[in-house]
């Protein structure tokens, strides 16, 4: 999602669906509340130059419900185009213009969400990438990381058993950057294979949305 932002040129906001419990985290808390606060919706367009960031919600499935202000017609209200032209914040007290967000989110499971919501989104299963995704994947990892010290190498060994199966792309990530700290403390410009740690299992493949 953050490629993709980076991509179209428009900013990019992740909401983590763990932290949703209320409705105010969308439209904000009341005016009348002394710690009223604009909602991560408002936020997300009041404070760029344009109409249509990015905006991802992690990990829908885990969104909590809070019965006194349930979030998920805040939702169902942002994915809406009718709805979200007149998306409403209650710290701000106006009613503005959200139909023009990209909204993306990503899911373990589809079980727990809602027929509404559902239907409001377009699910896609993404399949676990393949060794030679995996490879490519890998490398603009090392990439990023060394992008300050282009000398330094990592041996193909290396990334062979990054994307060997066994390894999630977190655990990749997590692992590469591991190895490299080894090496740094040992004093090399190069990874070796003997600096990774030992692969997690691998979780099954997740499932994206499109708003």
């Amino acid at each position: 999602a953050q490629a993709l932002a980076q991509h179209l040129g428009t900013p990019f906001e992740k909401i983590a669906g763990g932290n949703l419990q209320a409705n105010f985290e969308f439209v904000g808390t009341a005016r009348h509340w002394t710690n009223a606060a604009p909602g991560r919706i408002y936020n997300a367009l009041a404070d760029q130059d344009t109409a249509n960031p990015v905006l991802l919600i992690d990990e829908i499935d885990k969104i909590g419900e809070d019965d006194r202000a349930p979030i998920v017609p805040s939702i169902l209200d942002l994915l809406e185009p009718s709805a979200a032209r007149h998306y409403r914040d209650e710290a701000a007290d106006l009613a503005f213009d959200a139909s023009h967000l990209i909204v993306l989110a990503t899911a373990n499971t589809l079980d727990g969400l809602s027929a509404p919501l559902l239907s409001r989104l377009m699910p896609i299963e993404i399949a676990l990438p393949n060794a030679a995704e995996r490879q490519h994947i890998a490398q603009n990892i090392w990439r990023q990381l060394t992008a300050a010290v282009p000398d330094w190498r990592c041996a193909d060994a290396v990334l062979a058993a990054l994307c060997a199966e066994g390894r999630d792309l977190r655990a990749l990530q997590r692992d590469l950057r591991c190895a490299l700290g080894r090496a740094v403390r040992a004093g090399r410009d190069e990874v070796r294979l003997a600096d990774l740690p030992p692969p997690a299992p691998e979780k099954r493949a997740g499932i994206g949305f499109l708003a």
